[in-house]
């Protein structure tokens, strides 16, 4: 699960409760004792909230510089560490060509061939164009690419690293080092080359540089939502002493959330922005308003743009976030469910929340127009949610109440998932769609008996287990998940209070007020966005790793002084004493974060790793140099990623699973590693066009966990013949129909 920005943001919303009642409320009762109620005004020159006016941020030169400073070695600190432990993963600098791209298995090794194919091409422009008529992927088939995949990075990247050897050819820049490396007495020597010329080089690291910016990025929110550097501080630490649990692109950089994740940071991050430091409507009225002079005039259009801004950073990271991960739209569906309960607590205005959805759905729209033949777009949750906010929005216009039942409060996020999912099945019947129906196999196969093929494919895999007491029990070593717990029962005991709490006295954390949803601020619109905004991916342990938000502690127990003037004048008798207990808890949390966070880094990149698979090298040498490059092949969907990456062969399934024809191909193909016969199977591997089949001892001969062999997740659906062996077992020594022409101790290659 998700602990996104949540845990460092409660104190916003509980100063909030203060500071949006600054305007309707003179008199703050503290605890429980009435008689002794001290009187807490607002200074007319208060600052400390220079965003609540709309104003240009107050922060000082020297404040802006230290936050500057603090960017710079975050980023640079993250990235040594990214780059420390991708290189001692393997040993990447003294790999061959071949070798790192064998190292890229699965979708990995599909998806850097899309980069290969466009920097690898006569031009940019034949690269791109021959994506469009992708002749390997799915033989004999032939598919367009771009619309089938999400390709954009692999399209931006090509073409900068085409521009990069053209600027370095003009300016005679040295941009590669090759050497010999010697690799034993039993395998050849083999040449390797460093550098960014190198084209694996410069994809790698381009991915990882983007990584490097989520540190910073998550400093940034925490920063923006509690005007506190310590806050940001210990989010960023957070994040960086659980990068284990948040992040996997040091061992997997082409994998498509290693692309996404920035792309959301980002988006988090200016949504937090137009909510926390501008509403919309507010910055289009300060056009409208005469006089003022030059002073006016230039913050009213700094304000136009800054608003211009938001609305193209929305779009721009909705539109690279789907066009880069197939799952993204799961993670800003829920946001927008999160932003349509803001609405309909009225905490966020109508122009605020247009400004979200709008340029939000032209993301989505101008990606679906793009990718139009991709299916998942069409039925995706984020399309349905799109259509249900809107109607929420007309319905909340047209309604043009100032206030709303407790109920309506309630039920209002609840209706626009309930429209979603009742759009989704309508759409799903109508065009007959059933692309994504393995996912709600596994759901349904995770919570009940079901089970089919597909499914015990993704049940026994480890990233689509449940949560382990591992992951508990490393989140609460560093004390991320104890401060989240934390944080989200204060959160929801806050949004509770705004339902329930309309014209009557709350009293919460020892401030009694009156509670008045039109006097709503920006500041606790950004916890409670932030709050909502917990994207859980199911059970699946991939989820955790799906843009993580640190915790706060200092935040929640006591809050910077900056953000609370009122509630600290009343509670403090000196504020230079706040500040120093603030100081000292901000320390303390960091000091405790760091007492287990250091060893788990220090370990992390102690790790000496160095990659080989001489077995697998073998196997591609053979193809490159027996088969004709129209010779197509059938097999494991890791190994076939490999196959078309290194020798530039067509395959017949590969790893992308979400297309209803290609699972089926795959599973005619994987009828091999079952109990049928050789008859069946060789019958199979003419019906899906393969030439030659390949089998491995890591799906065939080795022993996996109970039920989760191939054999096995066939006997579900043909449970006649569970009583035989996997025929892949005897294949060795009676082929059948087939001709054994390579084998080694790992791979078995027949030609059909």
């Amino acid at each position: 699960m998700e602990w996104a920005i949540l845990d460092c943001l409660y104190v916003t919303s509980h100063s909030a409760f203060a500071a949006m009642r600054r305007r309707k409320t003179k008199e703050v009762s503290l605890g429980s004792d009435n008689s002794n109620a001290a009187q807490c005004k607002k200074e007319p020159n208060d600052k400390a909230n220079c965003f609540d006016n709309n104003e240009d941020c107050c922060w000082s030169f020297g404040h802006k510089a230290l936050v500057a400073l603090l960017l710079i070695i975050l980023h640079q600190l993250n990235r040594h560490v990214l780059y420390s432990m991708f290189e001692n993963s393997k040993h990447f600098s003294h790999l061959s060509t071949m070798e790192r791209e064998m190292a890229y298995r699965t979708e990995m090794g599909m998806y850097y061939s899309y980069f290969k194919t466009i920097a690898e091409a006569d031009s940019a422009l034949d690269g791109v164009l021959s994506l469009t008529r992708d002749r390997l992927t799915e033989y004999p088939f032939t598919i367009n690419a771009l619309q089938r995949f999400n390709l954009l990075p692999e399209i931006l990247v090509g073409v900068q690293y085409r521009l990069y050897l053209q600027w370095c050819e003009i300016a005679g820049c040295f941009n590669r080092v090759c050497y010999r490396i010697n690799r034993g007495p039993e395998m050849p020597p083999v040449t390797s080359c460093e550098g960014l010329g190198e084209p694996i080089y410069f994809y790698s690291h381009y991915v990882l540089e983007l990584n490097s910016l989520l540190v910073p990025l998550t400093f940034l929110v925490c920063l923006l939502v509690t005007d506190s550097v310590g806050a940001g501080l210990v989010g960023a630490a957070a994040f960086f002493f659980n990068f284990g649990e948040a992040t996997r692109v040091m061992w997997t950089p082409p994998l498509r959330e290693s692309w996404a994740f920035p792309a959301i940071h980002a988006h988090l991050l200016i949504v937090t922005y137009l909510i926390r430091c501008e509403e919309g409507d507010k910055a289009l009225e300060r056009v409208s308003v005469s006089g003022g002079g030059d002073t006016r005039s230039s913050r009213r259009r700094r304000g136009v743009w800054r608003l211009v801004g938001v609305r193209v950073g929305l779009f721009l990271t909705t539109f690279y976030s789907l066009a880069s991960w197939q799952f993204s739209h799961f993670n800003l569906s829920i946001f927008i469910i999160a932003m349509c309960g803001l609405h309909a607590l009225q905490l966020i205005s109508h122009s605020t929340f247009l400004n979200f959805l709008l340029p939000t759905t032209l993301g989505f729209a101008s990606l679906l127009a793009l990718m139009h033949e991709n299916k998942m777009m069409l039925t995706s949750t984020m399309f349905t949610t799109i259509i249900s906010a809107w109607i929420l929005l007309m319905f909340q216009k047209q309604r043009n109440s100032p206030t709303e039942s407790a109920l309506y409060r309630i039920m209002a996020p609840f209706c626009v998932v309930l429209n979603s999912f009742i759009l989704k099945s309508m759409i799903t019947n109508l065009f007959n769609i059933s692309d994504e129906t393995h996912i709600l196999n596994i759901l349904k196969s995770k919570f009940s008996q079901f089970r089919d093929f597909h499914s015990m494919l993704y049940l026994c895999a480890k990233e689509f287990d449940f949560i382990g007491w591992d992951y508990v029990y490393a989140t609460s070593k560093s004390t991320l998940l104890p401060i989240a717990l934390m944080a989200s029962f204060f959160v929801l005991l806050q949004a509770l209070s705004l339902i329930f709490a309309t014209g009557k006295h709350v009293e919460m954390g020892g401030l009694s007020f009156k509670a008045s949803p039109s006097a709503a601020n920006p500041r606790r619109a950004v916890a409670l966005s932030a709050g909502h905004w917990l994207r859980n991916d199911g059970s699946a342990h991939h989820a955790t790793e799906a843009v993580p938000h640190p915790p706060t502690l200092h935040s929640l127990v006591f809050p910077p002084p900056t953000s609370h003037p009122q509630l600290l004048s009343c509670r403090l008798s000196k504020l230079a004493t706040a500040r120093t207990v603030h100081f000292f808890v901000t320390l303390t949390l960091l000091a405790a974060m760091a007492f287990n966070g250091y060893a788990y880094v220090n370990s992390a990149l102690r790790m000496q790793n160095e990659y080989s698979d001489y077995e697998l090298e073998e196997l591609l040498l053979w193809i490159k140099d027996n088969t004709n490059y129209d010779d197509s092949f059938a097999g494991s969907m890791s190994t076939m990623a490999t196959i078309k990456l290194v020798t530039n062969r067509p395959i017949v399934n590969h790893p992308h699973y979400e297309d209803t024809e290609a699972r089926e191909r795959n599973k005619l193909v994987y009828s091999a590693f079952g109990r049928f016969t050789r008859e069946q199977i060789h019958a199979n591997m003419l019906r899906v066009h393969a030439q030659y089949l390949l089998l491995e001892v890591g799906w065939c001969w080795a022993k996996r966990a109970q039920g989760c062999s191939i054999a096995e997740a066939f006997d579900f659906e043909y449970p006649e013949l569970s009583h035989r062996e996997p025929t892949c077992l005897g294949m060795r020594d009676d082929p059948g129909p087939f001709k054994i022409v390579f084998s080694n101790a790992d791979y078995l290659l027949l030609k059909v």
